[in-house]
């Protein structure tokens, strides 16, 4: 029987990391490797991949690509590695600055290079 083979958005290629975590793409299993790097240094611990945060008192949400615990400081930080920006995302990151739930970086590039394009802080302080 023939497998018609199902094409991601933004031509991205379904992708696994050294730890051998399914992901949307090369880049994001790249940002993966590197957290998982950070982790065996000792700099972070409970990686998450794809916990959804509520920001707003709507509580619109964003399904970031990872969470972790920045073991410097004891709080929780968040990593996005990101391709095309598309106006949902654009919308989000503004959200980002005032109802995010920490730290954001946002990794940009390719998978062979990647480089934190962005840190995002929270300027408000969130609401419970």
């Amino acid at each position: 029987m023939y497998k018609r083979k199902l094409n991601q958005k933004y031509g991205a290629t379904r992708s696994k990391c050294r730890m051998m975590h399914n992901h949307a793409s090369k880049m994001e299993a790249a940002v993966c490797n590197v957290l998982f790097n950070l982790e065996s240094d000792g700099k972070i611990t409970d990686i998450t991949q794809q916990p959804c945060v509520k920001m707003t008192e709507a509580e619109i949400s964003w399904k970031v690509d990872f969470s972790f615990t920045n073991k410097e400081n004891g709080l929780t930080e968040y990593a996005e590695a990101k391709g095309f920006e598309t106006s949902d995302y654009l919308l989000k990151k503004k959200l980002w600055h005032y109802y995010g739930a920490g730290k954001l970086y946002i990794y940009k590039g390719s998978y062979s290079r990647l480089t934190i394009a962005e840190t995002i802080n929270v300027k408000g302080e969130r609401k419970s």
